[in-house]
């Protein structure tokens, strides 16, 4: 038998080599069985007697024994954003896709495609799984057919949010469809647990089901079991049904023609610019490349059409880099331009200089001055999307969660001023790559979005913008504001009530569960870099049971530069909890200065802290970010004198993460008042940096030092000629 397994094995490996799509692994004799293991499955085949090599593929008896699970996922591809049309079937190990303006696979058109991933999902821990898409457009995803997150609409790359409870080593169903309307796409999936920190699902935790990966196997003809009559008959010509006609797919468009006189000027030590001449009138965007040798090009970015220029940023000092770029449209690529090189310059070596005190970076600004606002009612009508540029006034409201009460769909410049806005998600909504919004004198609402797990909806959202400028604005029970890679921002003069990241319970109420509760800020930033950013002059309040902040300001991931560094100035913030904060703990806190990777340059200065929990000021990752003549306070009670439980430490300079760079980080010339959970006191906390000259606050601290604090920095407010919040 051993003899005539071997021969089934050369016979079916010469077999398949020659005739399957599949790369063949192992193909193993074992007893009177052939194993046979693939790039795609491994099978189990019954052998009876020996056969050729030429008659293997059709005499082979040959039973699939049942299939174990393979890790990832069938991926189905369709060219329509229906879930229709489809056009490519694949293993894909994990949902991690960013594929910018790009489509999924030549067989795709670059817009107007879905998706959907099917197969197990297995769980690593017996617990309440909170699973965060990140999509650009629609999304929605069941596990244990159980829809846990429903997006199904157009957004903007954002992330959404639904849990289940799972238990550890279970294999549950699991589906995710994506569509893609156009612009930029993404589909990305994450986890995370009291056990499991935020990740991308791992290909590790999927698992093919066998009927995705089973292929269909030969069958040995039956032989006939009486005489053949050697009398030939005719044959008969069966007849087929018509079928129906295929649906016709547009035609797609010729490729665009190449663009031409590319130019890389190298302007900073940070960044070269590029310009091109745009010779098509049919590309949708712009692929640029760029090269350290002049050899190996890999993609940068991808722009609109009929744009000519690119700033390419956050470069190595003194490196030379090359550049190419391309048109595209859903037809094909051009060729690509010559390239053009350029170096980025160096900086100077100044002389040795004797240390002075930090100065404040930012010169004081005019008071602004506003048209006066209709008084009156307020009556608002729906939601609004702008398409042109211009100057808008009005009151905009959306009772859909899904839909902001503003979405802005241009890249010309608007101005939403005088105005009222509410709405159960998104008040102000940024959906379009290169936005320049400008919002002053406006007041925002957020209304109970009235959906189970749902928090309240952003003041502003905005991603891929070029400019964001928010003054003299009032913002009540809203998520904050959220900016994420985009350009120059501006937060000036606002006054914010009760940031609240809680999760409605769908009954008009909220959720006590602290870990429903999505991560909100009155502002973050994430992934900003090398641009102008001055954040000043702000008033926030939040409440004990009324909100749900976490940093009420947090810099993540994003960086200035030395000479024009992220600025966090002269902010009065009062209040960061949990949503019991006498029973929850939490890590939030006031100001956190440097946070993730890649962030550096960063001040916070003049600004006043009081009763933030588990920290004032923070400085946890990062390079060459100063805190310097800050107050910072906390009596560690609430107004009703319960402790606050994860009340903790004013100041503290830590390299929490163990970042690489964490380098040349201060914190000088602070003064700290900060009652610890304990009821005695804990001003800060610095076992990494440079730390000199903060001084402790004497006597206790009490809610009545807490109420003067708010009386100083409003007399600054006042000499400065400053108003906060909207000037009627």
């Amino acid at each position: 038998m051993a003899q005539n397994c071997n021969q089934y094995a050369d016979n079916l490996h010469r077999y398949l080599a020659g005739n399957s799509p599949i790369a063949i692994v192992a193909l193993e004799p074992m007893e009177s069985r052939l194993f046979l293991s693939s790039s795609q499955h491994s099978d189990v085949w019954d052998v009876s007697t020996p056969i050729s090599a030429a008659a293997g593929a059709t005499a082979l008896t040959a039973t699939a024994a049942p299939q174990e699970s393979h890790n990832g996922l069938r991926g189905e591809y369709y060219n329509n954003k229906n879930l229709t049309s489809l056009a490519l079937v694949r293993t894909d190990a994990a949902i991690n896709f960013d594929w910018g303006w790009e489509s999924p696979d030549r067989s795709i058109r670059a817009s107007t495609f879905s998706e959907r991933w099917t197969g197990y999902i297995q769980p690593q821990y017996s617990e309440t799984y909170t699973f965060t898409t990140r999509s650009d457009d629609g999304v929605r995803v069941w596990i244990n057919n159980q829809l846990v997150i429903d997006q199904w609409n157009d957004h903007a790359p954002s992330e959404h949010s639904g849990q289940i409870t799972l238990e550890a080593g279970k294999k549950y169903d699991f589906r995710m469809e994506h569509y893609e309307k156009t612009g930029v796409a993404v589909a990305e999936l994450y986890w995370q647990s009291a056990s499991q920190s935020r990740q991308l699902v791992p290909a590790a935790a999927f698992f093919m089901k066998p009927d995705a990966t089973t292929p269909t196997q030969p069958t040995q003809p039956i032989p006939p079991t009486t005489p053949v009559d050697p009398t030939p008959v005719p044959p008969t010509t069966p007849v087929e049904p018509t079928p129906p006609p295929k649906p016709v797919e547009p035609p797609l468009p010729v490729a665009p023609n190449a663009p031409s006189g590319l130019n890389a000027s190298a302007i900073s030590t940070s960044q070269i610019n590029l310009t091109w001449v745009d010779r098509s009138a049919n590309e949708s965007r712009f692929i640029i490349e760029r090269s350290t040798d002049g050899q190996g090009f890999s993609r940068l970015a991808s722009v609109g059409a009929n744009t000519t220029t690119y700033s390419d940023k956050a470069l190595a000092e003194g490196t030379r880099y090359s550049y190419r770029v391309l048109a595209a449209n859903d037809g094909g690529n051009s060729a690509y331009t010559a390239a053009a090189q350029a170096t980025t310059q160096t900086t100077p070596t100044p002389p040795p200089v004797t240390p002075t005190p930090p100065t404040n970076p930012n010169p004081t600004p005019t008071p602004p001055t506003y048209p006066t606002p209709p008084t009156g009612p307020v009556n608002y009508t729906g939601p609004i999307t702008i398409t042109k540029g211009g100057v808008y006034t009005g009151n905009w409201e959306s009772n859909d969660a899904k839909r902001a009460a503003v979405e802005i769909d241009t890249t010309e410049a608007v101005t939403i001023i005088n105005s009222n806005i509410r709405g159960r998600g998104h008040l102000i909504q940024s959906s379009v790559r290169g936005a320049n919004v400008t919002v002053l004198n406006t007041a925002g609402y957020a209304l109970n979005p009235n959906v189970s797990g749902r928090s309240p909806g952003r003041f502003v959202n905005a991603e891929f913008f070029n400019k964001i400028d928010v003054e003299n604005c009032y913002m009540e029970g809203t998520a904050g504001m959220y900016f994420y890679k985009g350009g120059d921002i501006t937060v000036l003069y606002n006054a914010a009530k009760n940031i609240d990241g809680r999760a409605s319970d769908g009954h008009g109420g909220f959720s006590t569960n602290d870990s429903d509760s999505d991560l909100v800020q009155f502002v973050q930033l994430n992934d900003i870099h090398d641009q102008t950013v001055q954040i000043a002059w702000n008033q926030v309040i939040n409440e004990p049971g009324k909100s749900r902040a976490e940093d009420v300001i947090s810099i993540y991931g994003s960086s200035g530069t030395a000479n024009n560094p992220i600025s966090v100035h002269d902010n009065y913030i009062q209040g960061s909890y949990p949503s019991d904060p006498a029973n929850d703990g939490f890590s939030g806190g006031g100001i956190m200065v440097g946070d993730g990777g890649g962030c550096g340059y960063i001040v916070a200065y003049n600004n006043t802290v009081v009763s933030t929990s588990n920290y004032g000021i923070a400085i946890s990752a990062g390079h060459d970010n100063k805190v310097y003549n800050n107050r910072i306070v906390s009596a560690g009670i609430l107004p009703d004198g319960r402790r606050i439980d994860s009340q903790n430490v004013g100041l503290y300079v830590w390299n929490a993460g163990g970042d690489a760079n964490f380098a040349r980080n201060s914190a000088t010339d602070n003064l700290i008042g900060w009652s610890n959970g304990g009821g005695g006191r804990n001003d800060s906390w610095t076992p990494d940096g440079t730390v000199s000259n903060n001084q402790g606050m004497s006597g206790s601290i009490t809610l009545a030092t807490e109420a003067n604090e708010l009386k100083l920095w409003q007399a600054k407010l006042n000499s400065a000629g400053y108003v906060v919040g909207v000037r009627k």
